[in-house]
């Protein structure tokens, strides 16, 4: 009788437990920064979307929504594999990572928490230059939310890496799309071909696109386009240009400059830019890959073997899938 009546008060708990948080969730989270004070204040309760720059959180007066410049952090129940995920990829373990989010990927049933683990896969593929998974799981991101906050970790075309024919044949489905990220996204791959007008026209309209995000990459892939390095002058109005972006998507325009800085001789002034990505964007992967290899390559042609060397061995450690580490 004993055994029994414990069963059913810890059965009982459990119930009022499940009851008491919505869905079957422990309670988030949320701590938000104080409008007219300095500090912050939080609020429990569950958060039931995460859409472009709002926050929705369904508390005791119903649900009620915030801008996420607002947003400190927040609390959740983490599902599947997410957090081991998460410490795989801050140990450059991509392949046990990817294992990890795609396990909580099938067992989230929250399309908000879907969205950041599916970044957080686009994050692992980009690492290991694999186009063809980061922009499936890139898509699945945009489709939910065309104005997510990932939208910076597009597995663009920045460096001389060319798509094969199978991801040719789906930029060109994509160039179709009237949603500007897909659009973009397929014009990117198509440019490989720079002798392909359709890709050239599309983007060169993107660079109008009333969202800072789609115009600010637009503008930085049209300079893909050049036939000859840019002018010292030109390149400080590009320099300008890239200043004034969005401080998430200038990592492929740095590239590019640097790119130009280093044909015309300008070593420094390229390392400095090319160092940009893997300090500021890591989560780049083969664009952080490209950057380290070419700022090792500047400095060994400027007799600067021991910091090349330096950072070859933290590209083959922290990008050893990639071509750059080959």
């Amino acid at each position: 009788m004993h055994a029994r009546s414990t069963i059913w008060t810890l059965g009982i708990a459990l119930l009022l437990a499940c009851a008491s948080c919505p869905n079957g969730f422990a309670q988030d989270v949320v701590y938000l920064k104080k409008t007219n004070a300095p500090g912050e204040s939080k609020r429990k309760g569950e958060i039931v979307n995460w859409v472009g720059d709002t926050i929705s959180i369904k508390g005791k007066s119903g649900v009620k929504d915030f801008d996420t410049d607002q947003l400190i952090r927040f609390e959740t129940a983490w599902h599947g594999g997410y957090e081991d995920g998460k410490r795989l990829l801050e140990e450059y373990r991509y392949d046990a990572a990817v294992d990890q989010f795609a396990s909580a990927l099938e067992s989230e049933p929250r399309a908000w928490m879907q969205n950041i683990v599916d970044a957080k896969l686009v994050e692992c593929f980009l690492a290991k230059d694999d186009f063809g998974n980061a922009a499936r799981h890139f898509l699945r991101v945009i489709d939910d939310d065309p104005q997510s906050r990932f939208r910076h970790l597009a597995p663009l075309v920045w460096t001389s890496s060319k798509p094969n024919r199978q991801q040719l044949q789906k930029a060109e489905v994509w160039l179709e799309s009237r949603e500007p990220m897909i659009a973009m996204l397929g014009a990117s791959w198509m440019l490989a071909d720079q002798s392909n007008k359709k890709a050239k026209q599309k983007m060169e309209r993107l660079t109008r696109d009333f969202d800072p995000v789609v115009a600010s990459l637009a503008k930085a892939q049209v300079w893909r386009l050049d036939s000859v390095a840019p002018d010292a002058k030109r390149l400080e109005l590009r320099i300008e240009l890239v200043r004034s972006m969005p401080k998430e998507v200038r990592c492929g325009a740095w590239y590019l400059i640097a790119e130009a800085q280093s044909k015309s001789k300008q070593e420094d002034e390229a390392i400095v830019n090319f160092m940009r990505i893997p300090i500021n964007d890591p989560q780049q992967g083969g664009l952080a890959a490209a950057a380290l290899y070419q700022t090792a390559w500047l400095l060994k042609n400027t007799n600067r073997e021991q910091q090349s060397q330096s950072l070859r061995n933290e590209l083959k450690e922290k990008f050893g899938g990639t071509v750059w580490a080959n």
